[in-house]
């Protein structure tokens, strides 16, 4: 299903912006962007020594060089320079010895606490869940008293707010953001499969090790959630090699390569991406800001009476539109047959095809996801939190499917 949904469609759009950008490259002039300090100068790749230069870092390098004079690229830039420490995906260090000492006991303890936290099935008696959850917290929060001094940490979260990555390096500031955000997910949950039991708390204080930082961390990074998002919990948990880092299944084999395949799909998107967003950099230096954004359509706008829809976020589906036909704004049918514009008309085609077959087989294989037996946890989606708890299996998987 990923490689329908996160690759295809990425591939196709990517190969059209390509071409499409390529035809005006006899034109192309970056406009003078507004005066900017985000990027004042050109910045050296982190590549560290046995490793090779990627076809990413050339694309890094390029959007770098256009920084100077165009916006977009100036904030791309400072992004992969900040919270990407130079590189994207973010680079992430998880080399606990290369830790500043006072927060290795982070890793330590989620690495003692993880084979406590999943079980190869879940128990069905609430009071046998509750006593492990209550084991599993208590022992976690006496390890995090005993071991992680909080001044220290705090000290080292004031240098990353300060800009002093000499003395908290920007990688390892990020694996450290991830090791809190799991330590968190852990603590809140204590048992793996999620239970029922731990469904229906409303409120859990959190030790002091995982909540003070959190707010400091939340801050530096931006992040509104208490529970972290895709970047902090899982681009983040791998090595700059690509290899998976924390877990939570150390066994069996099938469940834990289950969710190193999923955690994966995440961090696989952003490094395939790259290409798209340096393609995005190209096209938005090319074509006028104004008739991009004033031309997009209506659909989004709301009225005295009228909301606007709920898809005005995601721009993504509005760029589809266009390139498949879709609306008065798309220009499919006043494409030539030949050259480039041949070139184009057919790579829409593909897209529309691969779109017909991931709708296709998603809708089949939704139904089957979702319809898998749980007994130990009420329905829940991540758009709708908690579904009414007398709904059957199979008006859960339609419902659900329904929503997306």
């Amino acid at each position: 299903m990923f490689e329908l949904a996160g690759f295809l469609v990425i591939a196709a759009l990517g190969s059209i912006l390509t071409v499409f950008i390529t035809s005006f490259h006899r034109s192309w002039r970056p406009w003078p962007s507004k005066k900017t300090t985000v990027a004042p100068g050109s910045w050296p790749l982190f590549t560290p020594a046995g490793e090779t230069d990627t076809a990413n870092d050339e694309i890094l390098r390029e959007i770098n060089a256009l920084a100077e004079c165009h916006e977009t690229a100036a904030l791309f830039s400072d992004l992969v320079r900040t919270d990407g420490a130079r590189a994207w995906p973010p680079r992430a260090n998880h080399d606990h010895g290369t830790w500043p000492a006072p927060l290795q006991p982070y890793k330590e303890i989620y690495y003692e606490m993880a084979p406590r936290l999943a079980t190869a099935s879940a128990s069905l008696d609430d009071e046998v869940n509750r006593g492990r959850i209550a084991d599993f917290r208590a022992r976690f929060q006496r390890l995090l008293h005993e071991k992680v001094d909080l001044t220290q940490v705090h000290e080292l979260l004031d240098a990353a707010d300060a800009g002093r990555w000499d003395v908290f390096p920007r990688d390892t500031c990020n694996a450290f953001y991830c090791c809190v955000a799991w330590s968190r997910h852990a603590y809140r949950w204590a048992t793996i499969p999620v239970v029922r039991l731990a469904q229906l708390e409303t409120t859990l204080a959190l030790p002091p090790a995982l909540s003070s930082p959190w707010t400091r961390l939340q801050r530096h990074f931006g992040c509104t959630s208490q529970s972290g998002n895709n970047t902090s919990n899982l681009v983040l948990n791998f090595t700059p090699s690509a290899a998976y880092t924390l877990t939570i299944n150390p066994s069996p084999r099938t469940a834990s390569s289950s969710e190193e395949a999923f955690a994966r799909i995440f961090h696989d998107v952003e490094v395939r991406a790259l290409p798209i967003y340096h393609a995005v950099v190209h096209a938005t230096a090319a074509h006028a800001r104004a008739a991009w954004l004033s031309h997009d359509g209506q659909d989004g706008e709301g009225g005295p009476r009228f909301d606007g829809l709920s898809g005005n976020q995601v721009r993504l589906f509005m760029v589809l539109d266009a390139f498949l036909g879709l609306g008065a704004g798309a220009f499919r049918r006043r494409l030539g047959s030949a050259g480039v514009e041949g070139e184009i008309r057919a790579e829409m085609g593909e897209i529309v095809k691969r779109l017909r077959l991931f709708r296709t087989a998603h809708r089949a294989r939704a139904k089957v996801y979702l319809s898998q037996p749980a007994p130990e946890r009420l329905p829940m989606t991540a758009g709708k939190s908690l579904l009414r708890s007398d709904m059957e299996p199979n008006d859960h998987s339609w419902c659900r499917i329904s929503q997306s």
